[in-house]
């Protein structure tokens, strides 16, 4: 109970900090990474791939140990985040669906209100909605989407995707495992419901290096908001969009498919925000859409 009410209490505060207009509007990203659920993180698997600039932001933030997708799959999972809506109480359950469909009365994405409230809103940029996209939820939603567009001193939000860890990158030609030794396969572990084989290791390692290359994007994108001198005004979620992509996980309603990643950073300058003390980690359950309450 005491859990229940320290979290709830934050989502209120939260909306204060952004909505109120006598008070300084913090900006917000969210950076997503896709496919890719907690097994391959070593900030929740030691087996998992070192991601220090997402372990940076764990320090000074705190790390949700239990943050479940609302679907295993994009356009569902995305279409529940970006709306606060259960899929199949609007129609948006079905993965590529035959069409999209209408949002009903009253239902907008959450980008509206904050553009109600003076945030310049931007995406860059995956949508995969189930839905049509009704008119003034995003200021820019493309590649070249950017908070830097924004008027001066207006606040954004801003989502950054990164496609990297995309279960489409998971492909590679024979030759790479037929010219990989055993030798350096060997700290791999396959998880007790995959095969114990060559070709499962080196995919395995194949896909830890690919969550090491978009640790270094998100990293990048981090190092160019602290020298606009934007981190110290700035909240920022990291979160997966759903489990993926290995066997068991992406499109299986298991707890692989489902157990995402998710770490909040809250600078200094904000902490009266963050009930949660610096650096640490919680066992409160949530599911994903609870970000959409948080606004």
């Amino acid at each position: 109970m005491k859990k229940n009410f320290i979290f709830f209490a934050f989502t209120a505060i939260m909306q204060l900090g952004c909505m109120q207009k006598n008070m300084e509007k913090p900006n917000i990203v969210w950076l997503v990474s896709e496919d890719n659920s907690i097994h391959y993180l070593n900030l929740y698997n030691p087996q998992g791939a070192s991601m220090p600039s997402i372990e940076k932001l764990a320090k000074n933030g705190v790390v949700f140990d239990h943050a479940f997708s609302n679907a295993p799959v994009c356009s569902v999972a995305r279409s529940t985040l970006i709306t606060g809506c259960y899929a199949p109480r609007i129609g948006t359950q079905f993965h590529r669906k035959t069409k999209t469909v209408p949002l009903p009365k009253g239902v907008m994405p959450f980008p509206f209100y904050l553009r109600e409230a003076g945030y310049y809103t931007t995406n860059n940029a995956k949508q995969d909605y189930n839905f049509i996209l009704p008119e003034g939820v995003w200021d820019e939603s493309s590649k070249q989407a950017t908070y830097k567009n924004r008027k001066e001193n207006q606040p954004f939000f801003h989502v950054q995707n990164f496609h990297t860890t995309h279960e489409g990158r998971l492909h590679f030609p024979q030759k790479l495992i037929d010219n990989t030794s055993n030798k350096e396969l060997e700290n791999i572990k396959p998880f007790p419901y995959h095969p114990d084989t060559k070709t499962f290791r080196y995919t395995q390692k194949h896909y830890l290096t690919l969550h090491e290359k978009m640790d270094k994007e998100i990293g990048s994108f981090i190092e160019n908001l602290e020298k606009e001198g934007l981190l110290e005004n700035t909240i920022i979620f990291y979160y997966g969009d759903h489990g993926g992509v290995l066997p068991r996980s992406k499109g299986y309603v298991y707890e692989s498919g489902l157990n995402v990643p998710l770490v909040v950073y809250v600078p200094e300058g904000l902490k009266h925000l963050n009930p949660f003390k610096k650096g640490s980690r919680t066992q409160h359950l949530l599911n994903l859409l609870i970000l959409r309450l948080l606004f």
